[in-house]
C-alpha cells in the first residue's frame, strides 16, 4: 500500500495520531481521525496517508488541513479511511 505520507517517522518528519490511546475504539467507515505533525512539504486536502497497525495496513485521505505558523512544518488534520490490507 503506498501513499503520499507514512504514519511515524522521525525527528523534523513525523505524522502521529492526536489521540492513539483511543483509536481502536472508533468505527472507521464512519468517523474521522484527528493527526499532527511535521512535514515538508506539509500535506493537503485530497492527499493520502498510510499507517502500519497491528494487523493491517490502512490509507486515509486528509479531509481538512490546519497548517501552523510557527513552527513553519506543523499541521493538524483530521483523516479519513479509505482503505485497508490485511497482513
Amino acid at each position: 500500500m503506498q501513499g503520499d505520507y507514512k504514519l511515524g517517522g522521525g525527528l523534523g518528519f513525523h505524522i502521529g495520531l492526536s489521540d492513539s490511546k483511543s483509536f481502536h475504539k472508533i468505527n472507521l467507515n464512519e468517523e474521522t481521525v484527528r493527526v499532527y505533525g511535521h512535514y515538508t512539504p506539509r500535506p493537503k486536502i485530497g492527499q493520502t496517508l498510510v499507517g502500519e497497525f497491528q494487523k493491517s495496513f490502512i490509507e486515509f485521505e486528509f479531509v481538512d488541513v490546519e497548517y501552523c505558523a510557527d513552527p513553519p512544518d506543523m499541521f493538524f488534520a483530521n483523516v479519513k479511511a479509505i482503505g485497508q490490507e490485511l497482513k
